[in-house]
C-alpha cells in the first residue's frame, strides 16, 4: 500500500490508521483493530456508535509520547502530568 507508514493485515483485509472528528468536550477511544471501510488515502467517516468514553479525560489511561528524549517531548510529558493528570506515561525515543 503506497503512501501509508503503517499497515496491518487482519482477517485477510488491510487496516490503516485514520483520524476522525470528535465534538469538543467528548473524549473517546476507538476499539483496537476495528477496520474502517473506505479507499486507502481518502478520509472516511467513522461511526460514533461503539466508541468508549474515557472517564476523567486523559488521566485515566496510559499515554504514549514518541520522540520523548527531545526538548518538546519533555514539555509535552510535563504538560500531560500537570494539566491533564496523566499518571502513566510511556516515553519512547526514536534513537
Amino acid at each position: 500500500v503506497v503512501g501509508e507508514p503503517q499497515v496491518v493485515v487482519r482477517d485477510g483485509g488491510l487496516c490503516v490508521a485514520r483520524l476522525g472528528r470528535v465534538p469538543v468536550g467528548e473524549s473517546v477511544r476507538m476499539p483496537v483493530g476495528e477496520p474502517v471501510d473506505g479507499p486507502v488515502g481518502e478520509s472516511v467517516e467513522v461511526p460514533v456508535e461503539g466508541l468508549v468514553g474515557v472517564p476523567g479525560g486523559l488521566g485515566s489511561g496510559r499515554v504514549l509520547v514518541t520522540g520523548a528524549s527531545g526538548a518538546l517531548g519533555g514539555v509535552v510529558a510535563r504538560h500531560l502530568v500537570a494539566v491533564h493528570g496523566v499518571r502513566e506515561l510511556v516515553l519512547v525515543s526514536r534513537r
